[in-house]
Parts: structure tokens; sequence; C-alpha cells
């Protein structure tokens, strides 16, 4: 039971103390639970106290409950022990039901371990163990295990008995009957004041029990273990700060023996290495075995021992008291010593951050659970870093048929146990061990829907190993046995991106980003519920869980990713403050079961700037201005200018160069912009006007213009009925071309596409068109010179590839990357077509005076800003000419990327954030 917070009189504000039911005068309430209160009262007839346990009215109209309640009296019944806490009946008096036990003075176990500085005494512990081996044993002789024994439920006599209470969870043996049934699982109890910290009964959980499995006396005995260890070193043996992270250190961790004391026997080890084993086969089955060991140690302690080691013959009790003459003796010359020190004695000091780096080049990094490994995907192939070791070894992925996402594995996530990975290859979820055996298997073929073969957004293990979770573009969130199979849809979500998954006494729960104004960050819960926490300014959030209680996500403002922490409850499913920053330079992280954050860490950036670069790639001039960063840009129709968005003293701000000189005036806005968030801008069809994008808020922007030369009045364009970056122009203003959700939707769920807009008579809004008709995520957009087609990047094929559309018919389509594209820009004169592939600038010769032609892409040269995205907008411009190119410029401060390894990574910050 979770003892209630009692006032300063010592009362409980509960409805039942006072009253009188039958013979009990209810005296004061004891304690609280799951679905019973306790109460202290007096018997009248028998004249004694009793403790009586109440079925709260929330459940008294539940027949599961009342049932358990039941089960619970004829359990106890049953036993017949010394250090099982008796019952003496089961009464209905008033409507009220109840049982009535046997009231047991004395401090819980888990209260005794508390008031102790390191444990308890070895002595002590030993003997409360054997006390509650008995009681197992004498349970376990009638079939009944008690599925849910922890310090809470343990009391200690003043005269040191041992009483074993609350069977309400206590079931019959039946090894052959699986108990899958959460809502009969131990109930999880949060203590202490910082919040999502569990220590209750999560903690002492089998395995097997965690997994849901059928279950026989040997959880009582790894429970056993747990209480035992407890005991020893006043900390739980395997416990985490949220459910979810306590429930992977059982499946994956092994307890801290070096914490035991030294002066605990070695028999007693072996007992409790055998108790907490988890594989059920290999656990001691019989826990009378576990008092023979006891029995045997508790000899040991007591025999006194020679320098070297061996029992000595001197009597005990002789010893006994020569020890505690002598230590009296030193603690009188030790009072006077230390006592100035007595009144103000230092906290422990917290656990120091570790930090190392590895150089495994331009790679995304994924820890194992146990913190031991590191996998990540390079030059085409899958490999493993012991953590220690400075040579990585190839796993086999196996290959597909060729393709962006079959040359190796993509979204790489272990299994609970860190023995498999399971990825992403050539449209499969495959599974592989780490620890050679073989060649991956696969699990399932990805399902293909409206999103016509769209690869997934993330990939999730379950705690219990036996289930994938893994979203997928334009359908939803789908599972799978990891076994393999058909998977099948849990959720219907359009765009769901990165995900993490929470296995709760409540059932399954899922965090994930919706690509919307940044992205935002749902909860999904498992009746369904779909909840909002939060709008991250990110276009890649790379979600990842600290067991300390954060979402850490990705912000993305560029060439400069850093991460960011959101704490968040496992156990509430609810956000806890506000985000704070952990890394200015950092992407790729991922997080082990004891909360060890590894990520890539690229450089900060210094500045950018903008320069000309020829055709090979080689610079022939660049401005003397700097910015913090460069988010987009555009050139004007005829080539001399540029407008630029730039981040400074995290201001973002429109800038416009004279690209003959390089020089810049800022591109002023008016009160439009008043508590906006200014996003792509670009010159119009004619180069007359500049049109911008404000976001008013989350789920609704304007589209504005004003003169190229930054002056005079702007005008609203257009007011989209929901969000839409707008992108390009027809020459002559009547057109443009935006991208975002459907009018009507909100921004937190976007049906993203190419949406054309028509200007209206009269001042009229206009009419908004769906040009793409589909609901893959479209983007990056331009129109060709001569306006009679637009090239844009799409996943609708199952990555981000380049396609031309003729415009504004929209009718017909080509493909024209094949191997991943982004940012799409067209030649002046039309014929030809550029676009990123990766970091390479690669061109294609085109025809666009009639029907759409195109020849075989040709790269021109590598650019590290240059990269694959729907982002809106390019990072470079094409001259009239199409012999030079405005790139972006970054100086950062390194130019290597190094894997960053940290331990105890939070220590570095304080409860609101700040280092």
């Amino acid at each position: 039971m979770t003892d209630r917070t009692h006032d300063a009189s010592g009362s409980a504000p509960a409805s039942l103390t006072g009253r009188q039911l039958g013979s009990y005068h209810v005296l004061s309430l004891l304690g609280a639970g799951g679905m019973g209160e306790v109460y202290r009262a007096r018997d009248a007839k028998l004249e004694r106290d009793v403790a009586i346990k109440v079925v709260t009215p929330f459940f008294a109209d539940d027949p599961e409950r009342l049932r358990r309640f039941e089960r619970e009296a004829r359990l106890l019944a049953a036993l017949n022990h010394p250090h099982i806490g008796a019952i003496y009946g089961f009464e209905e008096i008033e409507s009220v039901r109840f049982l009535v036990l046997e009231l047991v003075d004395g401090q819980t176990l888990a209260d005794r371990i508390a008031g102790a500085t390191h444990g308890l005494p070895l002595d002590e512990a030993l003997a409360v163990a054997q006390q509650l081996a008995a009681a197992l044993d004498a349970a376990h002789e009638k079939g009944v295990i008690h599925r849910d024994l922890k310090p809470a439920n343990v009391k200690v006599t003043p005269e040191g008995i041992v009483k074993v209470l609350d069977f309400g969870l206590a079931t019959i043996d039946t090894p052959d009957k699986a108990d899958s049934d959460l809502s009969r699982s131990p109930t999880v109890t949060v203590h202490g004041t910082r919040a999502g910290v569990i220590l209750g009964t999560a903690a002492y959980m089998s395995p097997e029990q965690t997994r849901g499995r059928a279950l026989d006396k040997r959880t009582d005995i790894w429970a056993f273990g747990c209480v035992l260890y407890e005991m020893l070193t006043g900390r739980a043996a395997l416990a985490g700060d949220t459910v979810s992270d306590t429930i992977a250190a059982i499946l994956g961790r092994e307890p801290d023996w070096a914490a035991l004391p030294a002066s605990t026997p070695a028999g007693v080890r072996r007992l409790l290495k055998r108790c907490l084993e988890k594989d059920t086969k290999r656990r001691l089955r019989d826990i009378g075995d576990a008092q023979v060991d006891l029995e045997s140690a508790i000899g040991d302690a007591a025999a006194p021992r020679d320098a070297s080691g061996r029992t000595s013959t001197v009597p005990v009790r002789r010893l006994r008291l020569a020890v505690a003459v002598l230590g009296a003796l030193l603690m009188v010359s030790l009072v006077a010593a230390t006592a100035p020190l007595w009144k103000k004695t230092a906290p422990p000091p917290p656990e120091p951050v570790r930090r190392f780096s590895m150089e495994l080049g331009d790679v995304r990094p994924v820890i194992s659970p146990d913190g031991q490994h590191i996998a990540y995907r390079s030059q085409g192939k899958l490999w493993i870093r012991d953590v220690g070791s400075e040579t990585p070894r190839e796993i086999p992925a196996g290959a597909g048929p060729g393709g962006y996402y079959s040359d190796a594995a993509y979204y790489l996530t272990w299994s609970p146990d860190s023995r498999d990975l399971v990825f992403l290859a050539d449209k499969e979820l495959r599974r592989v061990s780490v620890g050679g055996g073989g060649a991956a298997a696969t699990i399932c073929v990805l399902p293909e829907g409206r999103a016509t073969g769209r690869q997934v957004g993330g990939i999730a293990w379950s705690r219990d190993g036996e289930t994938i979770v893994f979203s997928r573009y334009g359908e939803g969130i789908y599972q799978v046995s990891t076994r393999a199979g058909a998977p099948t849809l849990l959720w219907k979500e359009e765009h769901a991106d990165d995900l993490l998954l929470f296995d709760t006494p409540q059932g399954r729960a899922v965090v994930f980003a919706v690509p919307a104004a940044g992205h935002s960050l749902i909860l999904r819960t498992a009746d369904g519920q779909r909840t909002v926490l939060a709008q991250l300014a990110s276009s890649w959030p790379e979600l990842a869980y600290s067991p300390s209680g954060h979402i850490l996500y990705r912000q993305d403002p560029v060439d400069s990713p850093s991460i960011w922490a959101l704490p968040f409850s496992a156990a509430t499913l609810t956000t806890q403050g506000k985000a704070f920053l952990v890394q200015r330079s950092g992407q790729g992280m991922s997080l082990s079961a004891d909360g060890t954050l590894v990520y890539l860490d690229t450089g900060r950036i210094r500045s950018q700037r903008l320069a000309w670069r020829d055709r090979a790639g080689t610079i022939l001039g660049q401005s003397g201005h700097a910015h913090e960063t460069i988010d987009t840009l555009s050139l004007s129709p005829d080539g001399t200018r540029a407008i630029v968005m730039a981040q400074d003293g995290g201001k973002a701000e429109y800038w416009l160069y004279d690209l003959q000189r390089f020089d810049r005036t800022r591109f002023e806005l008016g009160r439009e912009a008043d508590n906006a968030r200014k996003m792509y801008a670009f010159f119009s069809g004619s180069g007359d006007e500049i049109v911008y994008t404000l976001m008013k808020t989350p789920a609704k922007t304007v589209v504005f213009a004003r003169p190229a030369e930054g002056f005079g009045e702007a005008r609203a364009l257009w007011t989209p009925d929901g969000f839409n970056v707008a992108q390009a122009s027809s020459r002559d203003g009547q057109l443009l071309v935006g991208a975002g959700s459907a009018p009507g939707s909100p921004a937190v769920d976007p049906t993203l596409g190419i949406w054309l807009w028509r200007r209206g008579t009269s001042g009229a809004n206009g009419e908004a068109v769906n040009f793409s008709k589909n609901t893959a995520r479209e983007l990056a957009m331009a129109l060709s010179p001569n306006g009679r087609y637009l090239a844009y990047t799409s996943d609708i094929g199952g990555q981000l590839e380049i396609y031309v559309r003729p415009f504004p018919e929209g009718r017909g389509r080509w493909q024209v990357s094949t191997q991943g594209g982004g940012a799409p820009a067209w030649g002046r004169d039309g014929r030809e077509l550029f676009f990123a592939d990766g970091n390479a600038l690669t061109r294609v010769d085109v025809s666009t005076a009639g029907d759409f032609s195109m020849k075989s892409p040709e790269t021109l040269f590598e650019h590290p800003t240059l990269r694959i995205s729907a982002a809106p907008g390019a990072r470079y411009g094409v001259s009239r000419d199409g012999q030079k190119f405005l790139t972006v410029e970054t100086e950062r401060d390194r130019t290597t990327p190094v894997v960053r390894y940290v331990q105890n990574w939070l220590a570095d910050f304080d409860q609101s954030g700040s280092r």
C-alpha cells in the first residue's frame, strides 16, 4: 500500500474515518492502493484493533475488481503462517465491502530501507530475508503466487517479526496460462518530488512479468532477489527514471554487483545472482533452497574471523564484548575530533559527465540499450563499433536490387536486449543479429498505399522484444511481429514522421512528429486519443527518448542543427516544462537505457556568406558581409540581385544583395510582420516585386508582396485557408504556386501537396486549386523561365526526387532524378535543369519549348550546403548565362565530423535547463 499524506494533526481526510461498520469502529486511514483503502479500526466484539481493507467506491461496481477482492480473501484464508498477515473475515455492511485483517504495527520495509544510510546492516537484512523466504515458501506450497512482492508490502514489527501483506494481486500457480491482462498487473506508483521518477512496483517485476507471459513461483523469486539486493545496498536492483526505462533495465541490464557491501557473504552473492537470473530456466526454482543458503550465510556472518579471513575460535559473545568496549573508546575520541563536521555534512557529489569522441565519419550513430555498441551506416554498409574498441566490424545487411534505400541499412533500431538490429532496406524491414548470427532476415515488405511506396518515417521496438512499430508516409502507424508477418495498421496518420514508442500499464502509446510549420509533436494513446504536445521548429526532428524523462529532438536552422530536450513524463505521457538547448552543434542523436547520449557533431557554424562558383566548383568571388546562417536565397530573373533570408542574433531578416558588387541592404517589412515568423521570399516572375510568406500562427500563413526596391506598401496576395508557403509566381503575377496544407485542415494534420492560387477579380481572395492532386510531401518548386513547366521535389515514389509537370494544367509527369534529388532550379534559357543530389550539384539538359524532354543527369561539383530536402526554396542560384552559381559558403569551428559519446548528459543542467 502507498501511505497517504496526513495533516498536521495526524488525521486523514477520508470519508470512513469515524464511521461504525457493524462491530468495527473506523479510527484512521492507514494507506491507499490501486483498488482499496486500509483503515485502522476497533473490533468491539473481540476488543482488539484490526485493519480493514475497503473496496474504493470507484471500483465498487466493477465485477472484475470485486472478483479479485474476494479472491484475495480466499487466498489469505488458505495461508496460515506467522510471517503472512492474517485475515479474520470478509464483510459487507451498509454497501461497504471490506476485508478484516490482522493489524501489523511497525514500519514497512521500504521505510526501514529509506531510513538507512547505505542499506540495512547485514545481520538484519539476512534475518528479514530468511523470514520473507519462509512466507513465500508457505504461499508457494499452497500454489499461491504473490506477484507484487516489494518492500512497501512487507512490515517489520518492533520485535523484528516480518509480515508479508497485500495479496490483492496474488494468483494461483497456473503456468500453462499466460497472464497478459495488463489490468491485473501490479500498480505502478510514483514517489519522490522529481517529476517522472518511478520507484514503485515496476522495479520488482520479473522479465516474464513485464512481457505479460505465463507466470509461476519464479516471478516471486525474482522479486525476492530485488528486495534482498535493495536491503543490502539501499537502492533498487534494476530501476530507471520512468516505467519504460525501468522495464528496459529489467530486460537488458545486470544489477551493479559491485554495489554490494564488501561484507556480503559469497553464498548470498550466489543466491542473489540465481534469483535475478533473467532466464527462468536458470533461475532458482524453489524459495525453500534460499532458506538453506540464508541460514548458512547467517552463520557465516555471525562467526568471527581472524586476520587471514578464517573463522576464529574466540567465543562470539566474548569477541562482541571486546569490540563493544573498543568501539566506545574510539567513539569518545571521534566525537571530539569530528564534532565541528557534524553540523554540515556535504551531500554526495553528482555523477560526473563523461565524454569521449570517435571519428567514424559523417554518420548517424545509434547506441544499443546496454550502452556497449554503436551501429551506423557508412559507405553503403552496416557497421558495429563496440565501445572501448578501435575497430568496427561489418554486419551483413543484405543488398537489394538497387535504389536509394537498398545499398545498406536505414532507420537503424536496436532490440531491447541489444542483440539484434532492425532496419529498412529496399522497401523491406529486416532483422539481423549483431553477434555474427548470419545474414539479415526479412520481417516484412512495406505495404503499398496511396503514397505509392513512400518509405518509413521512424521505427521503434517494443519493450518485450516481440513487436516492431513503424510509421508509413501517406498511410499511418503500423505494427508487425519481429518474427515476420503482415503489418497491421494501428492508427491512420497521413504524415507520421520519426516516432517514439511507450509501453505503459494503460497500453501502447506513440509520440511522433508531423511535418507542418516545422513539425508538430503528436501523442497517440491506446484509447485512440490524439494530443498535440508541442510545435518544433525543425524540418527533420530525429526524435530520441532519454530515461531522464526528456524527448530529445533536432532543431534544424539550415546547416547548423542543434539538439534540444523537452521534459516529458513517460508515466503520465505529458510534457513537464519548456524545451532547452542540449548541444549547439549536434544531430543524429540516440540514447542507451542508462541515459548515455551519442550524436554526430559536424561543427558549429561561425558564419556564412554568399559566393560565386564556376561550373567546376571554383570560387570566383565572395561577399564581404557574413551572417550567422543563411536560410534561403532567390535570384532575380535578370540574375543581378538576390533576396536572402538570414539569421543574425537569433532573428530572421530579409536582405537584398547587389550581386555585381555584393553590397547588401535590409529589405524592410512593415506592420504586417509584427509577431510573425518570416518564411521563404522570392522574386516575382516579372522581377518587379518580392513575394514573401509570413506565418501568423502555426495554422495560418499570409502571402505578401512589396516592390523589389524595398520601398512602398505591402499588399496581401493570398491568405490560405490553412498553412501554405508561396514559392513561385507566373510572369504576369496572376498565378502563385505554394505548398502546404489543404484549405480547412489544421497545421498539425496537413495534406501536403502543391497548391495553385489564381488571383481574384475586384479584390477578391481568389481561388486555390490542388495542382498535384495527391497527398505526397511536395515542397521545393521552381517555374521554368517560359512559365510552361513546374519542377518540384516530391516523395510520391518512395523518396525525395525531382519531377516536372506542365503548368498550369498539370497533366502528365516526368521523373528527372533517380537516386534522390532536391532544390530544383532552372537555367535562365530553360535548356538546363539543376538540382541537389546528396551534396552534389547536378545538371540535366532539357527542352521546354514544346513537349518536355530530357537527357541523363551529369554531376558538376560537390558542395557541403547542397542537400536533398523538402524545404522550400534552394540554397543556390543560377546566373543568367548558366555559367556561375551563387552558393552559401560556411566557416565552421571544425572541418571533420566526429561522434560524441556523453554519459550522464543531464548533469550539465539545472532543473530549469540552464547549464
